[in-house]
């Protein structure tokens, strides 16, 4: 990692090519600190990300997202500045659903009744467009804010036709269709 990241362009784009490819095992193991330390080094320590505050709530929702699902792929579409101190992004981020994805983000289709929609489901590679505002803080030359907002809502209704077989899917999900984890389904 660069260590003259001190610009907000600069900030998210390396933001970008860390999180690529999420935060898989893999990467884990040959690179243990890479994205907690630019997490540490380069975001705010009270940080909003979404709902959540500080640096280790992007490392725990990306960890969580990709423990989810196989084959995580956030991809840059466009970046613009909206004013100063504001980066937008709209990004695509495509993810594999699996059996561990079924047991994991849709605990409660596992029952037999269930069995054509997790059928459909299974193997899916689904592709979801966000937005994503990036705020800086040019004091402490460190990205102050990750707000995302996405559409899991459009590939779901490609994908079950209709908007009461989404929300059957998505009752009782760990993840919900603005593509954001669930503390409670």
């Amino acid at each position: 990692m660069s260590a003259k990241i001190n610009s907000d362009w600069a900030a998210v784009g390396e933001y970008f090519r860390l999180f690529r490819y999420g935060i898989t095992t893999s990467s884990a193991k040959a690179q243990p600190n890479f994205h907690e330390a630019f997490t540490s080094s380069k975001v705010t320590s009270n940080c909003a990300i979404n709902t959540q505050y500080g640096p280790e709530a992007i490392i725990r929702t990306w960890r969580s997202l990709c423990e989810m699902f196989a084959d995580v792929e956030l991809e840059l579409k466009s970046l613009e500045k909206e004013h100063v101190g504001t980066l937008v992004a709209a990004t695509r981020t495509s993810a594999t659903i699996t059996e561990h994805t079924l047991r994991t983000a849709f605990p409660h289709l596992r029952h037999g009744k269930n069995v054509t929609v997790t059928e459909k489901l299974l193997g899916r590679r689904i592709s979801v467009r966000s937005t994503m505002i990036f705020l800086w803080d040019p004091t402490h030359r460190r990205i102050s804010s990750v707000m995302t907002q996405s559409d899991l809502l459009t590939p779901m209704l490609r994908l079950f036709r209709s908007l009461e077989n989404v929300s059957d899917v998505y009752e009782g999900a760990m993840l919900s269709l603005d593509f954001q984890l669930k503390t409670d389904p």
